[in-house]
């Protein structure tokens, strides 16, 4: 949940020094900057069919341009197409660092949940991701609402940098260069401004008093968009737990904490009142209990598989379990990313979706045989292939089976994994 003032976020900016929106009407060379006229769609000659922009009509994808545009204007893409194209950056192996981190930009700024990703990936500044490449993970981090998370990170390894210039600042990593530094200081003044810091300001005014190479035209349409008109009543969550109705003051907290049941999750009815600006909900995958009436068994391995891992859920019904149909439902661990299911038995059980992460498939338990002979199946052995992106452990969630009908479950139970890059 996200109000309109809460610490280290981009709200309260121009407060702490950043642009008013009301004096901020024109970017570079006076021209006219303002996100409510940048929602409509691109011309289809400059997206490509994968989803990624481009910058010239029927040219090749730009994973950097597309995700610094979907940042100053989501509205200007097809929202699903383009998140299945920075995915399909992360599926994809061998992808260069600095796609990666564009990628993750750009998923950020639609929403998606990349957040445990990002903390994962912050840490290798220098030993693979550039300054710059680290600067849009943090600003990722700022998207999707860790705005404290985002300000520490520019506090510890961005602000030292900042060199004073008149009334300006400027960020100098010692490349020495003046179109390297220029790029630097318009990334940094987007970052400085979505988290609130005191030198977004002076940064700001540095790169909009000079020209070089790089436009900063979507880091100012970005900071336009995300820096809201000053507060009036403040923003309050409330939300209900067993002993009454809670209130947080989102002003005053830049991150509230819950730890919640499923059901105490179900009933807390959240909800945003007051100055807010965007409210989200992005809850984990549950852990699931194990079915409780024996009917239902279900086991899941991981299992290395040629540069791939091979996911493998079996599932073992007992001869009383209902017909004839059952969702199998899996979330992939925060470390690991889609990659292909094989063909499935002899039509027995088939991928029925994937999205985000989950993926669906449908098992039916009444095979019909040559000369119409009718078999009822007990057991299903349902694989999928994922590709490591992050390595390290992380929470394998539960794989739940369900029938169709009756409501009958049975889940596995959340184990920890370690997985490992293939080289």
């Amino acid at each position: 949940f996200a109000g309109t003032e809460p610490e280290g976020s981009s709200a309260g900016a121009q407060a702490r020094g950043g642009i008013n929106p009301a004096e901020a009407e024109s970017g570079p060379a006076g021209v006219s900057v303002r996100p409510e006229a940048a929602g409509g769609r691109l011309p289809a000659e400059y997206v490509d069919p994968a989803g990624g922009l481009c910058l010239l009509p029927h040219s090749g994808p730009d994973s950097l341009l597309t995700a610094r545009a979907v940042a100053a204007a989501p509205g200007c893409v097809n929202p699903e197409q383009t998140r299945e194209y920075f995915y399909g950056i992360l599926s994809q192996g061998g992808a260069e660092p600095a796609e990666t981190a564009a990628a993750y930009l750009g998923l950020s700024a639609l929403g998606a949940p990349v957040l445990t990703d990002i903390h994962a990936l912050l840490p290798n500044r220098g030993a693979e991701f550039s300054l710059r490449d680290c600067l849009r993970l943090a600003a990722g981090l700022a998207l999707l609402g860790d705005g404290a998370g985002a300000a520490a990170w520019y506090e510890e390894f961005i602000a030292p940098l900042a060199v004073a210039a008149d009334e300006t600042l400027f960020i100098d990593a010692g490349a020495g260069d003046a179109e390297d530094i220029y790029a630097l200081t318009a990334e940094a003044a987007m970052l400085a401004s979505l988290t609130g810091h005191s030198q977004a300001a002076p940064l700001l005014v540095y790169v909009l008093e000079r020209e070089g190479a790089y436009s900063p035209l979507f880091e100012l349409m970005t900071v336009l968009r995300l820096t809201p008109a000053p507060a009036g009543g403040g923003a309050v969550l409330r939300y209900k737990t067993a002993s009454g109705e809670v209130s947080v003051d989102l002003g005053a907290e830049a991150v509230h904490r819950l730890s919640l049941s499923q059901k105490q999750l179900t009933a807390a009815g959240f909800r945003a009142e007051g100055d807010v600006r965007a409210a989200a909900l992005h809850p984990a995958a549950a852990g699931l209990s194990p079915d409780s009436s024996g009917k239902i068994t279900i086991t899941k391995t991981y299992v290395p598989r040629g540069g791939l891992i091979q996911v493998t859920i079996d599932v073992h019904l007992q001869n009383n379990a209902p017909l004839p149909l059952y969702t199998l439902a899996d979330t992939l661990p925060a470390g690991l990313r889609f990659a292909g299911v094989e063909a499935g038995g002899q039509g027995d059980w088939y991928l029925s979706g994937e999205n985000g992460g989950r993926v669906d498939f449908v098992l039916n338990r009444v095979r019909e045989n040559e000369g119409a002979q009718i078999e009822i199946l007990a057991d299903f052995q349902v694989t999928y292939l994922a590709r490591a992106v992050l390595p390290g452990e992380f929470l394998a969630d539960s794989a739940e089976a369900r029938h169709a009908d009756s409501g009958l479950r049975g889940a596995t139970v959340p184990v920890l994994q370690t997985f490992q890059l293939a080289r």
